[in-house]
């Protein structure tokens, strides 16, 4: 164990709160009062744009401890008890009392952690704050359950009724671990329209004071509708006959509690006490359903291999593939050299409205690191880099000087290696029968989102009006286009549109690979790149 303490004047504020709940934006909102997050955070994703604010070590040892414990983040059924000096237990519970005493605490007097998983775990930290003799407070964030659905549903396609289990499970643990406890409850609505009267309270509840010019940048450059896709009223919950009647008593309760109503302290308690035994009763169902959707997950990945697995089997009964090569039975080269990207016929400016168009959807995922598959002219990836980006490029043609050399159909990277993939214009250099392997190396490799972009060649009229105050602008269809043959150019082997290829097969290919296409246009200012935005089921 590690003998050192840590003065007792440090601060810890501690942010408890379901996925979803605006967890990460009152975090963020901490600095205003002069709490420090640390610099080993959690890099920013699709999901959450402008930051999860999670500290990297606080996560990794809640994800080991919930694995110890037979658990996971979206786990429904009531944590084993345990202790934190068991044999399994103890490693963890010494490495964050030194994580606190080497790595925070002595470096900041008020220091403040967030993580949706703090919640369940509470009793852990607890005692790490009680050894390292911490200061403690606490910020519980509520948000509306429908809100909290739904934006888990668009995440992580949970069942709606898994959601609000897991709901009540994250909010009743968090409101009952702090019993006794320095603790304001703050709605995300809320905070989201007067964020300085909600922090003023967090102010007040732990003996903090707002620093303007923090409040300032908070208000101006963080906080902003985007945040909050939803808004469900506390009347919309009411009326929900599919929403247990549990949920909606705990979240009127804590309603009530985010805007002051005085409750009495004795029979709030009962009534927490009471949710408390509601959850032990209904376990076993918990850990029934926890079985439940382990099982379907199970088959799910199951499914999904068997699906390649007969991809790959047909192909290999075509005779078309032999490892190393494309499935034409080709070696796969390069087919341009690397001058060809910096001439003046591929340089158009259609192409540079493409390259801002790429660049404007990496910002809207914000990866923590992108792989580049097809350099080009680099233009892309550079920007990006001296824009602070992680990225690496991989191109089958070693003079364009790639972090990687290599195929798109062997990525020589390990699985989920990078937040975001992105390949443009590239993978019609391939023949289609290529087009299924390469999409599943691109799905291996990434995370969460691939963005992609092929030739359309359905032509299209262009209409932009812009005035002063009023612009917009539209595509219409050629009334008489009949899809084209194609015959291989010395570059492109097939396009969107032409004949063999529509639209409606490329989306299905896509959907194979289990990618779920959130966004497909073409570029306005060039309708002959067709982007998908595409995220991991």
């Amino acid at each position: 164990m590690h003998n050192s303490k840590i003065d007792g004047n440090k601060k810890i504020i501690m942010v408890l709160g379901m996925h979803r709940s605006g967890t990460s934006a009152i975090a963020r909102g901490l600095q205003t009062l002069g709490v420090q997050l640390g610099t080993n955070l959690f890099s920013a994703g699709f999901d959450n744009p402008k930051g999860f604010w999670e500290d990297k070590d606080v996560l990794e040892i809640n994800e080991q401890l919930l694995r110890q414990l037979g658990a996971a983040y979206d786990s429904l059924s009531l944590l084993p008890e345990y202790n934190v000096n068991d044999p399994e237990i103890k490693p963890l519970f010494s490495k964050a009392i030194r994580y606190f005493s080497d790595s925070i605490t002595r470096n900041y007097d008020i220091f403040g952690i967030k993580d949706p998983r703090l919640c369940r775990l509470l009793p852990f930290w607890k005692e790490v704050f009680s050894y390292c003799s911490c200061d403690v407070s606490y910020v519980l964030a509520i948000r509306n359950p429908l809100s909290v659905s739904a934006s888990l549903i668009e995440r992580n396609n949970f069942e709606t009724e898994k959601n609000y289990l897991l709901w009540l499970v994250h909010v009743i643990s968090s409101v009952s671990g702090t019993i006794n406890n320095k603790r304001v409850f703050v709605d995300f609505d809320k905070l989201i329209s007067q964020p300085e009267r909600e922090l003023n309270r967090i102010a007040v509840s732990c003996d903090l004071q707002i620093i303007p010019e923090e409040l300032e940048i908070y208000t101006k450059d963080f906080l902003d509708n985007n945040l909050r896709h939803t808004r469900y009223s506390e009347t919309d919950l009411l009326k929900d006959v599919s929403v247990i009647p549990l949920v909606k008593e705990v979240y009127q309760t804590l309603l009530a509690l985010s805007s002051e109503i005085q409750f009495d302290e004795e029979k709030l308690k009962i009534k927490i006490k009471n949710w408390e035994k509601e959850l032990t009763f209904i376990n076993p169902a918990l850990i029934l359903a926890d079985n439940f959707f382990s099982q379907i997950s199970s088959k799910n990945q199951i499914i999904h291999e068997c699906n390649l697995r007969i991809i790959e089997m047909n192909e290999q009964l075509s005779g078309k593939v032999e490892i190393g090569v494309s499935n034409s039975g080709n070696t796969l080269q390069k087919q341009v050299d690397s001058d060809h990207y910096f001439k003046k016929s591929y340089n158009k400016k259609g192409r540079f409205c493409s390259f801002w168009h790429q660049i404007d959807e990496v910002y809207k995922q914000a990866p923590g690191n992108i792989l580049e598959i097809g350099k080009g002219n680099g233009l892309v990836a550079d920007f990006l880099q001296k824009a602070g980006f992680d990225v690496s490029t991989l191109d089958i043609n070693p003079d364009m000087n790639p972090t990687f050399h290599g195929s798109v159909l062997e990525i020589p990277c390990p699985d989920r290696s990078f937040d975001l993939v992105m390949c443009f214009q590239t993978l019609e250099h391939l023949p289609y029968e290529d087009f299924i392997p390469a999409l599943t190396q691109l799905h291996r490799v990434s995370r969460k989102c691939v963005i992609l972009s092929l030739p359309d060649m359905k032509p299209v009229h262009r209409v932009h009006v812009e005035f002063p105050f009023f612009k917009f602008r539209f595509f219409y269809p050629h009334l008489f286009y009949r899809p084209a043959d194609w015959k291989f150019d010395g570059q492109h082997y097939w396009n969107i549109n032409n004949k063999d290829y529509p639209l409606k097969k490329i989306c299905k290919d896509l959907e194979m690979i289990n990618f779920k296409i959130i966004n497909h246009f073409r570029v306005p200012e060039n309708p002959g790149h067709h982007f998908f935005i595409l995220i991991k089921k």
